[in-house]
């Protein structure tokens, strides 16, 4: 089972208007890695910016066409960055109300400019907690990330 956890958060766009395209791009093309259909990988999403969004669980899209074409329509939230949040939410996919199933991996790819808002709490710790429940965690760094926090979240690399 695959969670993307996508920041849709005003600094992404402010550093380049094309980089929420490419966020968006970049998650549709690793769909493509994957066999999507209700009894291999299931795809959820969710988007944070000054919260969480579940754009979709894990039983929304049943094929990679319907899985891709919910990512790439998906509009920015261009608010604040509340990583933290949507690590909450993301954790909330991993269970089986959202379709998640307890005999397969589950793996999160988080897309961040890696530096949370002030005003939120740090989103390390909640990935700690993630991983404690067995999830493994990629980062993936857009624009100039913030290394520190896209490592603390990480699962480890090896």
């Amino acid at each position: 089972d695959l969670v993307f956890v996508l920041d849709g958060s005003e600094s992404i766009s402010r550093a380049d208007p094309q980089n929420w395209p490419k966020v968006l791009e970049f998650a549709a093309n690793i769909v493509d890695y994957y066999v999507i259909t209700p009894n291999n990988t299931r795809v959820g999403l969710v988007q944070f910016s000054d919260i969480g969004i579940i754009e979709f669980n894990l039983t929304s899209y049943k094929t990679a066409s319907d899985v891709k074409k919910a990512i790439l329509g998906l509009k920015i939230r261009n608010s604040f960055t509340n990583t933290f949040d949507g690590l909450v939410q993301m954790r909330k996919l991993f269970t089986a109300p959202y379709g998640d199933r307890p005999d397969i991996p589950n793996v999160a790819i988080v897309l961040t400019d890696g530096e949370h808002s002030r005003e939120t709490p740090d989103p390390i710790t909640e990935a700690e907690r993630a991983q404690k429940d067995g999830i493994t965690m990629l980062t993936v760094g857009v624009a100039q990330a913030n290394r520190e926090e896209l490592k603390g979240m990480s699962s480890d690399p090896k």
